[in-house]
Order: structure tokens, then C-alpha cells, then sequence
């Protein structure tokens, strides 16, 4: 029998006003977090990267949201169905590609403070810009965002992304993880790390539609449902208040990558940014 429970989903933000700053060409620029939400499609167990044999411990449609204090009442879990059998080492996630994000950005290399919801660059004032925050939807050009493929996703199809901990050096199959230092990145053959997410995750999309995006990322140590039930499930995304927006002016480099349209450039934009996964059963 299958075990349905409610489990936190997203973690609280880490709130720090200089520690997670982010430098962009030659200036500092910052961003604050006010509200991260994110609407979960699918959550499946897997026993391997590609996810051949899932179970599916959620189909549906739930609006996970954050802010400053935590996470918001109402949005901040799901109900999941728990195998009583096999043993999985991997989640999948498929959500919507449309970030409901609300916050503000200062570009010190720019003398620009920008909003969420308006593309002006004329707040002349952090305070100005954060009085003009409003809760706005992005979603990412996926063909563009997921250029570099994985070397099994072919380029437009998926993005892999190795994390922090020694032991997250590579999968069969797949790119390899760039070594610091080793020269210029061969993005035919080599996957970029995170700066600061300790496990590996990939990012795909199993057609040409803009309109999902898949996660699969490595559970913390594997798990046997034939054990019995586990004392800890987390299903969990950690957004940092200075990480959880990608925000400025559009420059070319950002069109490149999905980021922003020709339209946007020389204007405020803002997408989500590199959420950290921690998912647990053990």
C-alpha cells in the first residue's frame, strides 16, 4: 500500500545582504529576493539519471511559493505517495517553465536599479526600486537556455550542471565535469559546476514545447522502500535571497542564452536563479 503524506518542499531563504553578491563584468550587482514560486506538474523516484523505470509519487498541479520569512502558507507542500518496494537514488521534477518571481536588483557597473514587473532603468534609488517591485511570470527560452545539450540531450534539449562535492565528478554517458583551472571549456564534451550547489542536477525537455522543464537530481544516498518507511522525506529547494533573481539590463550575451529577447535589451529583466536541491529519504 502506498503511503500518502505532506512534505515540505521548499526550505527557507538564507537571508544575507552581501554573501551570495554575484560580480558581472567589472561591477558587484546584487539582488534581493521578495517572492520565489515555482508549480509542480510531476514528482517521480528514479533508479538512474535518465529515469527509465519511475515511480510516480506525484502527478498534479501545486503552486510552491516562498518569501523572505519562509514559506508561504498554502504553498509550501505536496502530498506524496510513498513505494513499499525498490530502491531509488534519483528525483525527477517536472514543472512549469513560468518563475513567478518579486524583487530587485541593483547594477553597480550600470547605475541601474531595476524591478521586478517594469523594464525601466529609472529608479535612481534601491529604495525605489524595491517600492516597485510586483510579483512577475518569466520563462526561459528553452531552445536557448538549454543550448549545450549533455551528450545524451542534444543541444536545445538539455543542460547539465555538476555540483560541488568531490564525489560529483561524472555520469556514463554524459559530459564531464570541467576541471577548474584546465584551460578554455570544451562545451561539446564538458559540463560547467555550480559555484556553491553541492549536487549534481540536469536540466531537459522532452519536446519542442516551451512549456515544461524537467529536473532530475541525485537523492542523498539511495533508499529501500523494502526497509520499511522512512523516518526522513524532504523534498526540498533552498532559494538564497541574493541568488533566487538573475536580474539587471539585458546585454547580448544574456539574449544568447534565453535570458532576454532583442525587444528587452538595454532593459531591466529578471529570471529565477540557481535554486539549490536537497532531497532526502533515509
Amino acid at each position: 500500500m502506498k503511503n500518502n503524506i505532506k512534505y515540505l518542499f521548499l526550505s527557507c531563504l538564507l537571508l544575507s545582504t552581501d554573501i551570495f553578491a554575484y560580480v558581472i563584468g567589472p561591477g558587484t550587482r546584487e539582488s534581493y529576493t521578495l517572492h520565489y514560486g515555482i508549480t509542480v506538474r510531476q514528482l517521480d523516484l528514479c533508479t538512474d539519471w535518465a529515469c527509465t523505470t519511475p515511480f510516480n509519487a506525484f502527478t498534479g498541479s501545486q503552486y510552491l511559493a516562498i518569501n523572505p520569512e519562509g514559506p508561504i502558507p498554502g504553498y509550501d507542500e505536496i502530498s506524496v505517495n510513498i513505494p513499499n518496494s525498490g530502491t531509488y537514488s534519483y528525483a525527477r521534477l517536472k514543472m512549469d517553465n513560468a518563475w513567478v518571481v518579486n524583487g530587485y536588483a541593483t547594477q553597480a557597473s550600470e547605475g541601474a536599479y531595476c524591478a521586478t514587473g517594469s523594464s525601466s532603468t529609472d529608479y535612481s534609488t534601491e529604495a525605489e526600486a524595491k517600492a516597485a517591485a510586483t510579483d512577475d511570470t518569466f520563462s526561459f527560452i528553452l531552445s536557448k537556455f538549454l543550448k549545450e545539450g549533455t551528450g545524451v540531450d542534444a543541444p536545445g534539449y538539455g543542460w547539465l550542471h555538476y555540483g560541488l562535492r568531490d564525489d560529483q565528478i561524472s555520469i556514463p554517458g554524459y559530459f564531464t565535469k570541467y576541471v577548474a583551472g584546465s584551460g578554455p571549456r570544451d562545451k561539446t564534451k564538458e559540463a560547467d559546476f555550480s559555484e556553491y550547489v553541492p549536487y549534481t542536477f540536469i536540466l531537459t525537455r522532452d519536446s519542442d514545447s516551451n512549456d515544461y522543464l524537467y529536473v532530475t537530481t541525485v537523492l542523498q544516498g539511495n533508499y529501500d522502500f523494502g526497509l520499511g518507511m522512512p523516518s526522513t522525506i524532504n523534498f526540498g529547494i533552498t532559494v538564497l535571497e541574493n541568488r533566487g533573481l538573475e536580474g539587471g539590463v539585458c546585454r547580448a550575451s544574456d539574449i544568447e542564452f534565453g535570458g532576454c529577447t532583442t525587444a528587452e535589451l538595454g532593459t531591466c529583466v529578471f529570471g529565477p536563479g540557481e535554486p539549490m536541491f536537497d532531497f532526502v529519504i533515509q
